[in-house]
C-alpha cells in the first residue's frame, strides 16, 4: 500500500465529531453536544481540540443491542508431566465444549508472574481432528499490589471457533510454572443484535476526511454489572498497537461475541474489572469501544503495563504472526489513531512517554514496550513507517 504524501498541519485546532450508526432517525437528527471545556496543551505544544462528545458507552447505536451475560467455566489444571514434552514440569488440562460454539479461552494463575522460559500452548479438537499447538500470549507480570487486589497473572484470551474440546499446557523448567493455574472457557452468548452492525463498503486506497465510526460498548452487548473498575484518566502521548491472537476466520456476526469473551476474561478471570484495550478493530474495518470511560478521554487501559497511563491501546481481532492483517482493519487503525491524536493535540511527530518515563515513538507495537510477540510478525513491521504515514495522511485531511 502506498500512502499519499500530504503536508501535516502545523497545529491541530480541529473541531472533531465521532460518527456512529444512529439507533433511530430521531437520534440521527439530534445535534451533537459540544464539549466547551478549556483546551489542554500537549507535550509538543499543539492545543487539544474540544471534540463533540461521542455517545455514552451505555448508549446502543445498533438496533436491538442489549447486555449479554457470558457463561464462565473455570477448571483447575493438574500437574501431570507429558512424555512428549522434554521439560520436566508440565501443566495440562482437557475440556469438552459444545460443537459449533464460539468460545474464548485463556489461562490464569496465582502469584505475580510466571518463571522465565515458561510457555503456554493451546490446541483444539473438532470431531476426531486435533489442530496444531498455538502459543498463548503471556501478559506482563502482575505486581504485588495488583495481586493483593485480587488480580491474577495469565495469558491473553484466544477466540476458538467450532471446537468440541480444547487442551492447554503450561510448560517450563522446575520452579517456573506458577501455582494455581486455571483454564478459563468463556461462552460469550449470542444476541440478535450481533449481526445487526453492518459491514461497510470495501475499503479503497482513498484517504477520506470522514471521522471514524466507533460502535459503543452497548453495541457489543457489554454486561456493565461485571465491570468493577472505576475509570481513571492519564495523558495520551502515543498509541500501542496490539492483536488479540486467536481465530482469523470469524464472521462479522461473531465479533460482538468475541469482544464479550475478552471482556469477561479480562474483567473477571484476570481481576482487571474491565476490558484492557481502549479500542478494538475487526477484520471488516469496524471499530468498537473497549475500556469504559469515554472515547474522547485519556482513559487508562490495561493493555501494556509499562505505558498504560501515557498511551491508549488499540487491538486488531485476529492473529497476525503468519497471516497478513486485512487492509480494512489496517486503515481503520490509522483512522482511529489520527482522530484520537487530534483530540489530544498531538501528531505522530515528537515523542511519547515510554517505560520508566523514557521517550519513545508516538506509534509502537506492543512488543516495543513488553516481552511479547504481539502484534505479530505480519503487523509489527508495518507500524514504524507504513502505519505512521497513513496516520499522517488521515490527520492531514481531518476537517476544521
Amino acid at each position: 500500500m502506498t500512502s499519499r504524501a500530504l503536508t501535516r498541519p502545523a497545529t491541530l485546532g480541529l473541531a472533531l465529531a465521532l460518527l456512529v450508526v444512529p439507533a433511530s432517525a430521531a437520534q440521527a437528527a439530534a445535534p451533537p453536544t459540544r464539549d466547551t471545556r478549556a483546551a489542554a496543551t500537549s507535550d509538543d505544544g499543539a492545543p487539544a481540540v474540544a471534540a463533540a462528545a461521542p455517545p455514552a458507552s451505555t448508549t446502543a447505536t445498533v438496533e436491538g443491542a442489549v447486555p449479554v451475560t457470558a457463561g464462565l467455566q473455570t477448571l483447575e489444571m493438574a500437574r501431570a508431566p507429558r512424555a512428549a514434552i522434554a521439560a520436566p514440569t508440565t501443566e495440562r488440562v482437557s475440556v469438552s465444549g459444545r460443537a459449533g460454539d464460539l468460545v474464548v479461552v485463556g489461562v490464569t494463575w496465582a502469584g505475580t508472574e510466571a518463571g522465565a522460559g515458561m510457555t503456554a500452548s493451546l490446541r483444539s479438537r473438532e470431531g476426531e481432528t486435533w489442530s496444531g499447538w498455538t502459543d498463548l500470549e503471556i501478559t506482563a507480570a502482575t505486581g504485588a499490589e495488583e495481586a493483593a487486589a485480587g488480580m491474577r497473572g495469565g495469558t491473553e484470551p484466544m477466540a476458538v471457533l467450532d471446537a468440541d474440546e480444547v487442551e492447554v499446557t503450561l510448560t517450563g523448567a522446575p520452579g517456573t510454572v506458577p501455582s494455581d493455574p486455571r483454564l478459563v472457557i468463556v461462552d460469550p452468548g449470542t444476541s440478535p443484535a450481533d449481526a445487526a452492525a453492518p459491514v461497510g463498503a470495501p475499503e479503497t486506497s482513498a484517504i477520506t476526511s470522514d471521522v471514524p465510526r466507533i460502535r459503543t460498548r452497548a453495541d457489543w452487548g457489554a454486561d456493565e454489572s461485571i465491570r468493577t473498575w472505576a475509570p481513571e484518566k492519564g495523558k495520551v502521548t502515543g498509541v500501542v498497537v496490539h492483536h488479540t491472537a486467536g481465530a482469523n476466520g470469524y464472521a462479522p456476526e461473531d465479533v460482538p461475541a468475541i469482544i464479550r469473551g475478552i471482556y469477561t476474561f479480562h474483567a473477571k478471570s484476570r481481576g482487571w474489572g474491565d476490558i484492557g484495550y481502549n479500542v478494538l478493530v475487526d477484520a471488516y474495518g469496524r471499530a468498537w469501544e473497549g475500556r469504559y470511560g469515554g472515547l474522547d478521554k485519556a482513559v487508562i487501559g490495561a493493555h501494556a503495563k509499562s505505558v498504560n497511563r501515557t498511551t491508549f491501546g488499540i487491538s486488531v481481532l485476529g492473529d497476525f504472526d503468519a497471516a497478513p492483517v486485512p487492509e480494512a482493519a489496517f486503515r481503520t487503525v490509522a483512522q482511529v489513531t489520527a482522530w484520537k491524536f487530534a483530540v489530544h493535540g498531538i501528531s505522530t511527530s515528537g515523542k511519547a512517554k515510554g517505560p520508566k518515563g523514557k521517550a519513545m515513538n508516538r506509534v509502537v507495537g506492543h512488543r516495543s514496550v513488553g516481552e511479547t510477540a504481539c502484534p505479530g510478525n505480519q503487523l509489527y513491521p508495518r507500524i514504524k513507517t507504513e502505519l505512521v504515514d497513513l496516520i499522517d495522511d488521515y490527520q492531514a485531511v481531518i476537517p476544521d
